[in-house]
């Protein structure tokens, strides 16, 4: 399944809803629940109201939602499901979840490493910590701090954990993973040289709409290997990153395993890092490729997900901060 949270595009001010991208189409799963309920003539199905929510709840909640599913794409190819979807072009989506952790991985791929002009010499991922408040949905805009000029972007491939679990062995690492996302970590650099020159980081990846996600949660089951899918990034049609998941330094198990000595929680998100290809790693004499509003930048993994976005101006009238003091 591809789980999304989703509003019509018609009707901004209602709540968000959970739901499952089918084909171009949106099924809203409630409503499926309610009459799959009703032609059965039995207790109507719990589908919990996001998917945080349904995470939690374990593989009880995923499995009714599963059979919701297939009954509704069913009824769909019959004719009479038709009511239960509407057009995705007609949806607004949001970041399919806000987790209790964010860990996003630094220097992932040997190649970016390598354009930083760095070696890899690390015993352990090298990690931080991303708010959810910097979250945004898969196509809304991201907004360049006025203080940024060397704003950059990171496309990654995210997993999600589906159950509560500590000290995971890498050989069922793979058991505790619901499904698969895709991050944009966008990063504004000359803030992130400011704190780390005061020995932390923080808001040079963490300022508002700094992490589209999405579109949409894909459940691990559709996805064959994720130790092996292709990840893009185009900046107004232009590539600018372009390897496979399979050059990873860390593998998904060895970050569950690693990160797992932590409890983590359903719905916790671990993204594994960003290939070459980033604005930061360009040459002084090659053409600067920071983000400037007016930019539309899309992050792609194959057979999980693209997500689209356009850089604006921050339309804040003053910063609380003076970053020239």
């Amino acid at each position: 399944m591809r789980l999304a949270m989703y509003k019509p595009a018609r009707n901004v001010a209602s709540d968000w809803r959970i739901g499952a991208a089918v084909d171009g189409l949106m099924l809203d799963l409630q409503a499926a629940a309610g009459a799959y309920a009703l032609e059965r003539s039995a207790t109507r199905v719990d589908v919990p109201a996001n998917i945080l929510e349904l995470l939690r709840g374990g593989d009880e909640a995923m499995d009714a939602v599963r059979r919701v599913h297939a009954w509704a794409v069913a009824h769909r190819a019959t004719g009479n499901g038709a009511v239960l979807f509407r057009s995705l072009d007609e949806c607004l989506l949001d970041a399919p979840l806000r987790p209790g952790k964010l860990i996003t991985l630094a220097r992932n791929y040997h190649e970016h490493v390598a354009e930083h002009g760095l070696k890899h010499t690390g015993k352990v991922p090298s990690a931080s910590i991303k708010a959810s408040s910097s979250l945004t949905g898969p196509y809304d805009d991201i907004t360049k701090p006025a203080v940024e000029g060397e704003l950059d972007y990171e496309t990654e491939l995210a997993f999600v954990i589906g159950r509560r679990c500590k000290n995971v062995p890498q050989a069922r690492a793979y058991e505790v993973i619901a499904g698969y996302t895709v991050l944009c970590d966008i990063v504004a650099r000359q803030v992130l040289k400011i704190e780390r020159a005061a020995g932390n980081q923080f808001l040079g990846k963490m300022f508002d709409s700094f992490g589209p996600l999405g579109p949409w949660l894909v459940t691990a089951d559709e996805v064959a290997d994720p130790m092996n899918l292709t990840i893009t990034t185009r900046v107004n049609g232009e590539v600018r990153q372009h390897s496979n998941t399979g050059k990873m330094i860390w593998n998904i198990p060895q970050l569950v395993a690693y990160f797992s000595q932590a409890t983590l929680e359903p719905g916790d998100i671990i993204s594994t890092g960003t290939p070459a290809g980033v604005a930061a790693g360009r040459k002084p004499h090659e053409t600067p490729w920071y983000l400037r509003p007016g930019d539309v930048i899309e992050c792609e993994v194959g057979g999980v997900g693209l997500l689209r976005n356009r850089i604006v101006e921050d339309p804040s009238a003053a910063a609380s901060w003076d970053w020239a003091a």
